[in-house]
C-alpha cells in the first residue's frame, strides 16, 4: 500500500498547500472559528462526505465527519485543531493574516490542511479500508472557555460523545524545533500538564521618598517570585520535570509612588499530576507567609487547564512502522517529552492514542522560529508526510482490528 498512499497524497499536495494558505490568511480565535468551520464543511462536502456534524456539545464551532460508519467495530479517529492565536504576525509572505493581531503562530492552519487532505484521500480509498473512521476538527485548543475552568475545545469534544466507540485516536502537531520532515514521537507522557496562576498583593501606598510610611507590595512580590524558583531548584525531585514561569507583572503608576497593590500571573508545567498539586500548595504557602512577613495581604489562584498527553505504546509503534515503511527509518525519531501543553490529553485520558510531531525547521529557508513566535512559519514542503502517516496509521489499525 506504500505506493498507493504516496501517489494519492502527492496528487493532492498542491491542493493541501492551497488549503493551508487560505486558512492562514483567515485566522480565528478559540471558540470563534465560524468561517473556518464553514470552510471545512464546504471542503468535506466537495470530497463526497455527507455524514457531517457541526459543533460539539454546547459550542457551535468545529466539525466531526464519519466515513464507513456502516462498518462495525472500534472507530479509528483522527484529530486536528483549528484555532489561531492573539499574536501579530511578522512575515514577508504573500499570504499574511488579514485579521490584525491574530495569526496561526502555532501551525493549526497546517493541522487543518493536513487533515483535510487526509480526509480526501481516505474517501478515495474508502473501499480498501475495513473500518469506521471519524475525523475531528477540534476548536479552541489554545484556551479555556473562561478563566478558571478546564474547558478547552477537547473537553467539549468529549462531552459531545464524539469519542464514544473510538478504539484509537491519532493527532499531529507541526513543530518548529524539530528538523524538517522528521516525524518525532515517544511512548508515555508526550506533553506537559498545564496550569495558570495569579497573585494579587495588597500593601499600603505612599511616597517613594518615604517608604517607612508605606507597605511596599513590589518588594514583597519580588521576594515571592525568587522564592518560587527555589521550589523548582531545591524542593522538587530533579528527575521529574516541571517549569514555573512568571509571565507578567504589574504595579504602580509613577516612578516616585509606592503602589497600593501589585499583581502577577504565569504558568506551571509538569509531567506529573502529583508534582502539579505539590507546586500549587507550595506556591500558595510561600506567597502567603512571605507576604505576611512584609505586612502585605495576598490572593492566590491556580487553575489546571489540562493534564499530560499520554501516548499509548501500540499507537506509537503504529506511527513508527508507518513512517519507516513510507519514508525510511531515518525519518522517525524517538523524542523527549515537550513541556508545552496540548489538550489532546483529554482524548488519551480515555482512549488509546498517539500525538506525533512533524518537524518544520530549515535554517536555509529561514524557518527557524518556534511555536507562538510572531515569525513562526510552516514548511509546506514536508506537510505531505503528515497526510501519508495519518493514512497509514488508519490502515494499520484497521488491519489489527
Amino acid at each position: 500500500m506504500r505506493d498507493t498512499i504516496l501517489q494519492a497524497v502527492k496528487h493532492c499536495e498542491a491542493e493541501m498547500i492551497a488549503f493551508r494558505q487560505e486558512l492562514h490568511i483567515n485566522p480565528e480565535l478559540s471558540f470563534n472559528e465560524e468561517k473556518t468551520t464553514s470552510y471545512i464543511v464546504e471542503k468535506l462536502e466537495s470530497f463526497g462526505y455527507n455524514d457531517i456534524k457541526v459543533g460539539f456539545s454546547s459550542i457551535n464551532t468545529g466539525v466531526c465527519a464519519d466515513l464507513n460508519s456502516q462498518i462495525k467495530g472500534p472507530i479509528i479517529a483522527l484529530r486536528a485543531d483549528i484555532d489561531a492565536l492573539p499574536i501579530e504576525e511578522e512575515s514577508d509572505s504573500f499570504f499574511q493574516s488579514l485579521n490584525k493581531g491574530i495569526s496561526h503562530a502555532c501551525g493549526h492552519d497546517a493541522h487543518t490542511a493536513i487533515l483535510l487532505a487526509t480526509a480526501k484521500v481516505l474517501y478515495e480509498l474508502r473501499n480498501k479500508i475495513n473500518a469506521h473512521i471519524r475525523i475531528i476538527f477540534q476548536p479552541a485548543e489554545e484556551c479555556s472557555i473562561s478563566v478558571g475552568e478546564s474547558k478547552t475545545g477537547a473537553y467539549f469534544v468529549r462531552e459531545s460523545g464524539a469519542l464514544n466507540g473510538v478504539g484509537a485516536i491519532f493527532g499531529l502537531h507541526v513543530w518548529g524545533d524539530y528538523p524538517a520532515g522528521k516525524i518525532c514521537c515517544n511512548t508515555g507522557y508526550a506533553t506537559a500538564a498545564v496550569a495558570s496562576f495569579g497573585l494579587d498583593i495588597n500593601g499600603k501606598g505612599g511616597h517613594g521618598g518615604m517608604p517607612h510610611n508605606a507597605v511596599d507590595p513590589v518588594t514583597s512580590l519580588c521576594n515571592i517570585v525568587e522564592l518560587w524558583q527555589q521550589i523548582i531548584s531545591r524542593e522538587k525531585n530533579p528527575f521529574v520535570p516541571a517549569v514555573l514561569t512568571v509571565g507578567k507583572i504589574e504595579a504602580g503608576t509613577r516612578y516616585n509612588i509606592i503602589p497600593q497593590s501589585a499583581n502577577l500571573c504565569g504558568t506551571c508545567r509538569a509531567l506529573s499530576n502529583e508534582v502539579m498539586e505539590f507546586l500549587k500548595n507550595r506556591m500558595e504557602e510561600c506567597a502567603k507567609h512571605t507576604a505576611l512577613a512584609t505586612r502585605c495581604d495576598t490572593k492566590f489562584t491556580f487553575d489546571v487547564l489540562h493534564g499530560c498527553v499520554n501516548n499509548n505504546p501500540e499507537c506509537v509503534e503504529c506511527v513508527k512502522e508507518s513512517v519507516t515503511e513510507l519514508f525510511g527509518e531515518d525519518d522517525f525519531l524517538f523524542s523527549l517529552p515537550v513541556m508545552g501543553g496540548e489538550d489532546f490529553s483529554n482524548y488519551t485520558d480515555i482512549v488509546p492514542g498517539a500525538l506525533f510531531f512533524l518537524g518544520m525547521k530549515d535554517k536555509k529557508k529561514g524557518i527557524c522560529y518556534g511555536q507562538h513566535h510572531p515569525k513562526f512559519r510552516v514548511n509546506d514542503e514536508v506537510l505531505y508526510k503528515g497526510v501519508a502517516t495519518f493514512i497509514s496509521c488508519v490502515m494499520k489499525t484497521a488491519e489489527k482490528n
